[in-house]
Order: C-alpha cells, then structure tokens, then sequence
C-alpha cells in the first residue's frame, strides 16, 4: 500500500506555499526497488500549471491528483504536448 505523506509549512521551499489560500494537489511516485510508491498533498499552491510543469521536468512523479481528477504524465495528449515548455 502506497504511503501518503503531507509536509507541514516549515518543510516547503516556496514562500508563496506559506501563505494560506491556493489549490491542493496530490503528487503521485512511483515505487522503486521494491519500495511501495507513495502521496504527497501540497496545498498552498498559487499557480497549478507551472507547479505541474516544474514537477514533471524536475521530479520522477507519475502524475497528480487535482480537483478529483488522477492526471497521468505519460497518458495524456496535454503533457505530451507541454513536454517543450521553456521552465
């Protein structure tokens, strides 16, 4: 079973994300030698897409959960066409 995990505010890197308001999302990893994969919510977060855009140039995350929709890097038409964004 995945684990699921939520960093309190002392462990964010953003000073934007310390600050209330802004959408949540779930990052989804994947598992790795032999490890469950796991969840991390962030909340706070002010811009969704170039979180997202950040996340899949510089993280192994599969995907992500947003507003109750589980968005997968590797199935979607949308992040195959982002692939070249400039950030």
């Amino acid at each position: 079973m995945a684990k699921y995990y939520k960093p309190t505010s002392s462990m964010r890197t953003s000073l934007l994300s310390k600050i209330e308001g802004g959408s949540t999302i779930l990052v989804v990893y994947p598992s790795t030698d032999g490890k469950p994969g796991y969840t991390v919510e962030y909340d706070n977060i002010k811009n969704v897409d170039k979180y997202i855009a950040v996340l899949k140039k510089n993280s192994n995350a599969t995907g992500y959960v947003h507003n109750g929709k589980l968005i997968n890097f590797t199935d979607t038409k949308e992040d195959k066409e982002n692939d070249d964004l400039p950030f």
